[in-house]
């Protein structure tokens, strides 16, 4: 059975991803308000409505690029795994929600503050109209979904994603790799560890711990074992990282 690779463990930072979400959701907003003031008081009004679109569309366009740039430079620090209805679970990242958010609704946007003004009022506009609206409410009702997750209970492991959930028995589970990743019944289930809200390794690192010590399972979803769990994978990691210190070769004079 592969343990997890060693990783250094960081600290958790949730402002960060609540702070982008945020922005996010401003971002949306505030596309959907240009978009609908284009389609209804400006139209109305030729004689601001130049200044003000594209006084609007800059703003909605440095938001944007704001919301990516956080998205790449804010690499989460994540944190353990959260107790839940009696379960250890490595919940989503909350930056999934945002991510989802700009990716899909939020792109709609601005094809829609383009097409849709260019088109005469009439049954052409309202009936394309009508199908955008459709898209971006189905997109932000997917994005909504809740995120992947990987749950440990004393019967087994699930993974959750989106649209489908595995669930297998300990006693199924052949191998674990540190993505995380397991073996069950000669397939391999995964989920990327940048989509969970735990350290990377840590929930590769906990399926490892119970397929080794069966007798703990029996405790999984209580806050004494997730305090113990903790208490044990940090020592683990500690260890790690002085063995891979050591074994460092030393710098040259």
């Amino acid at each position: 059975m592969s343990p997890s690779l060693p990783v250094r463990q960081p600290t958790a930072a949730p402002r960060r991803d609540r702070v982008h979400l945020a922005l996010v959701v401003a971002l949306l907003a505030g596309g959907l308000g240009v978009l609908a003031a284009r389609l209804t008081v400006w139209d109305v009004a030729p004689g601001v409505s130049g200044k003000l679109f594209i006084t609007a569309i800059l703003v909605l366009f440095g938001l944007t690029v704001a919301a990516v740039v956080l998205d790449v430079k804010w690499n989460r620090a994540p944190a353990r795994l959260v107790v839940r209805d009696g379960a250890f679970v490595a919940p989503p990242r909350s930056r999934g929600l945002a991510f989802r958010l700009l990716r899909a609704p939020t792109s709609l946007v601005f094809p829609g503050t383009v097409t849709l003004p260019a088109l005469d009022p009439g049954p052409a506009r309202t009936g394309v109209g009508a199908l955008y609206v459709l898209a971006v409410l189905v997109s932000t009702a997917l994005a909504f979904r809740p995120g992947p997750r990987v749950i440990l209970t004393p019967a087994g492991v699930e993974f959750a994603g989106m649209f489908r959930s595995r669930r297998a028995p300990w006693e199924d589970i052949a191998d674990v790799l540190p993505t995380p990743k397991v073996r069950v019944r000669g397939a391999w289930w995964s989920l990327g560890e940048d989509r969970l809200d735990v350290a990377p390794g840590y929930t590769a690192d906990a399926i490892v711990h119970y397929l080794r010590y069966p007798d703990r399972r029996p405790l999984i979803g209580t806050e004494a074992e997730h305090d113990r769990l903790h208490r044990e994978l940090s020592t683990l990691w500690a260890a790690r990282a002085a063995a891979y210190a050591a074994a460092r070769p030393a710098p040259r004079p």
